[in-house]
């Protein structure tokens, strides 16, 4: 280890850590292997998998709106065409899909990305979609017989651990399947009861680099990086507990003064507080992680407005609360119930009935 560091020190080996370089070619075999004038199918699987690797790279650089960036031109296209000989065309998105290591990449960098971008919504269905393909193909053997499946094993509870981040701050319903939601609480629920978000952060975040080169026999910024992020995500969910507090009472209600809500121990600024963390970009096709075909929606799962009144001379405000619909959806239940009734059915198969 001590040679190793001591070659990295020379001028020569200042380039095993140049970021600018590995940044220089992804970004050219991207620009030109997803043009749509490129119609080389060797130039554009470099380009497809290039973009992959930079949205990686600007993630782990800690650059969120970059890593999203560098997907658009791949997961946005749905003109170009990879035509090889004797072979069906596809689009760019049916190529990653192809390679599955690539689609788990894409898929865990763009939802740590929106987790950061506080895109909460964004980050639950991108992630809980592979989540769901993962567990069936463990199920069914699909993914066991793939090779390092051990690590399929470990990015499938990072991603667990994710969405639990996500789906209890956007405590919508029907974000993920309830085969998900059910993984979630059997995993992370002792966790969640207690808001370790920064516990569960530290187990799915990916290890944060810095574009720096850095000092081998001093590391300081090289940790910070990482240490950093996870005092940015510390910062950002403080008040959660505030906010669930506060939604728990106007659940209870359909109006409720102010002035009651400040006895039971909230404060008032919270109510506009909880609005405006709540009200994010969301992207308008939920099948394409964007970041720029997104609109501003409100992540909250119920909708309230304060008025104010002076009927009695209190000059109190009235807080009006409207329960967002609730969708009623039933193929979560029949999955369910084919599931267990598919289970039943194979022990019943593997009892040994010779007599």
């Amino acid at each position: 280890v001590v040679e190793n560091l001591a070659l990295m020190r020379e001028d020569a080996a200042r380039d095993v850590w140049s970021v600018d370089t590995v940044m220089y070619y992804l970004h050219r075999l991207a620009d030109i292997g997803t043009s749509p004038k490129c119609t080389v199918p060797a130039y554009q699987y470099f380009g497809i998998f290039a973009s992959v690797a930079l949205s990686r790279l600007e993630c782990l650089l800690t650059d969120y709106s970059g890593s999203l960036a560098a997907l658009a031109p791949v997961l946005e296209n749905s003109t170009t065409m990879v035509a090889k000989a004797d072979q069906e065309s596809k689009t760019f998105s049916e190529v990653i899909n192809g390679v599955f290591s690539a689609r788990l990449s894409l898929t865990y960098h763009a939802g740590i990305s929106f987790l950061m971008l506080r895109r909460y919504k964004d980050a639950a269905t991108t992630v809980g979609e592979l989540c769901s393909y993962m567990q069936r193909g463990f199920k069914t053997g699909q993914l066991r017989q793939m090779p390092n499946s051990e690590q399929l094993y470990k990015n499938y509870d990072r991603m667990i651990a994710l969405l639990a981040i996500c789906t209890n701050i956007c405590p919508q319903s029907n974000l993920v399947e309830e085969s998900i939601a059910k993984t979630i609480r059997e995993k992370h629920g002792v966790q969640l009861s207690k808001e370790a978000y920064t516990e569960l952060f530290v187990f799915c975040a990916p290890k944060f680099i810095s574009p720096a080169i850095p000092d081998f026999f001093v590391s300081g910024p090289v940790e910070n990086v990482y240490k950093q992020q996870v005092q940015l995500l510390e910062q950002e969910l403080k008040d959660q507990t505030v906010f669930r507090d506060l939604r728990s009472y106007l659940r209870l209600y359909t109006s409720i003064p102010t002035s009651k809500l400040v006895k039971f121990g909230n404060e008032e600024q919270t109510l506009p507080s909880l609005k405006l963390r709540m009200r994010q970009l969301e992207s308008n096709n939920p099948a394409v992680p964007s970041l720029e075909d997104a609109s501003l929606k409100s992540a909250l799962d119920i909708h309230y407005y304060v008025e104010k009144t002076s009927a009695d001379g209190s000059n109190d405000e009235i807080v009006h609360v409207d329960e967002a619909e609730k969708q009623r959806r039933f193929e979560n239940y029949f999955f369910g119930q084919i599931t267990q009734s598919y289970e039943i059915r194979k022990e019943a198969n593997s009892i040994n009935t010779t007599v």
